[in-house]
Order: structure tokens, then C-alpha cells, then sequence
């Protein structure tokens, strides 16, 4: 039996075969099915390699008094700095965003400051933040 693979490698990483009958599967050759396991396994890799990239969001930006960082971690620690754009630190604490969120209460003047968002596995990122009153 034949089994026709269309299409083994695709852009999206998944992949898919289509046997002309279902006995066909059963009927793999050695180097096909190690071909096989090998691109199942290579998938698994991937998705879990690149699956906790995390992510963060200033709402509402520009802010006034207060603004949310929105993680795409339900819980998790953070270290969060607030500088202006000469770099001095105007604002430090740890907080722990719970269901996604984490407010912070704001007292700055109007203008552009940076947050600076330092999590538990010391990934950091930097957002830029407006406030206007």
C-alpha cells in the first residue's frame, strides 16, 4: 500500500497524512514512522519551548491616577520601577498581580515614563507610559 503524505511539512509546524484506506496506516515502513515520531516530538519541543513567553499591558495608557499591568500569568510576583525618560527611578515596589492584573497607584506629573516590569524567572520588560490629567 501507498500512503501519500500531503502536506508533510507545512509553515504552521503541524502536519497531516491521508492513507487511500485505513489498513495503509498500519502499514508504515520503518524509516516512515521514525519520520513520524520524530516530527510529533519535534512539535511537542516547540510548542512547549515557546508556550510561557510572557506578556504585559499598561491599561488604561495614557493614565491618570492609576494603571493596570496586564499579565498573561493569572498569578505571579513582580518588581516594578517607574522612571522618567532620564532614567531616575521615581517609583519601586514588588506586587503580585492576581486574575491577570496588577494596579498600581500613580502620583506623577503629566508626561512619558517608562515601567519597568521584572518577573520571578528575571525576564524584564519595558513599556512606555503616558500620563496625562
Amino acid at each position: 500500500m501507498l500512503i501519500n503524505f500531503c502536506p508533510l511539512f507545512v509553515w504552521n509546524s503541524s502536519f497531516s497524512f491521508r492513507a487511500n484506506n485505513d489498513s495503509a496506516v498500519n502499514q508504515l515502513s520503518n524509516d516512515e514512522e521514525l519520520l513520524l515520531n520524530q516530527l510529533i516530538t519535534n512539535e511537542k519541543e516547540t510548542k512547549t519551548k515557546f508556550r510561557y513567553k510572557n506578556e504585559y499591558y499598561l491599561v488604561p495608557n495614557p493614565a491618570n491616577t492609576f494603571v493596570s499591568i496586564i499579565s498573561n500569568n493569572e498569578s505571579e510576583n513582580l518588581y516594578v520601577t517607574i522612571t522618567d525618560v532620564n532614567g531616575k527611578i521615581l517609583k519601586a515596589l514588588n506586587t503580585k498581580s492576581v486574575a491577570y492584573n496588577s494596579k498600581i497607584d500613580l502620583n506623577l506629573l503629566e508626561g512619558i515614563y517608562f515601567v519597568n516590569v521584572l518577573n520571578e524567572q528575571g525576564e524584564k520588560t519595558v513599556k512606555k507610559l503616558v500620563v496625562a490629567k
